[in-house]
């Protein structure tokens, strides 16, 4: 398990992850193949669902897209990569977000400003179906608002 997957490492950085309980892996030839989380089960739905969910009025769903973007914030600032930021890798519970898939996290490397671009514009993509939104969170994460 990366460091940065124990959650007092990602946690003292104000992330919030789910416990894990045990990690899998399946080996071929003594090299693993494939390795599975498996972390203790949390409340809430994941942020696309949430984001999609027609009886979410807007003022909600802003404050569910500022909760999402200020995890993404804090991500960015302390240079932590996660790889896959869809909405399903979001979990959220009233004022709670949990970040899920943890796999990729790194927090070094030589690719690291790339990968926190990747991040972001991932992250941003979740946001397309409300461009008000999305553009909020851009200027927060970027600076600056999209091209028309």
């Amino acid at each position: 398990m990366s460091c940065l997957t124990r959650p007092d490492r990602l946690e003292a950085f104000g992330i919030g992850v789910a416990a894990p309980l045990a990690v899998l892996a399946q080996r071929r030839f003594g090299v693993a193949s494939a390795s599975w989380l498996l972390s203790a089960g949390l409340p809430g739905r994941d942020a696309g669902a949430w984001l999609t969910d027609p009886a979410l009025d807007e003022a909600s769903r802003e404050r569910l897209v500022d909760g999402l973007t200020s995890l993404v914030e804090r991500l960015q600032r302390e240079r932590i990569v996660h790889g896959d930021l869809k909405a399903t890798n979001f979990l959220v519970d009233e004022a709670d977000v949990w970040l899920l898939d943890l796999h990729a996290v790194r927090r070094s490397g030589p690719a690291i400003d790339r990968g926190l671009r990747r991040d972001r514009r991932r992250f941003l993509r979740n946001l397309e179906p409300w461009p008000a939104l999305q553009a909020r969170a851009q200027v927060r994460l970027e600076g600056r608002p999209s091209a028309p």
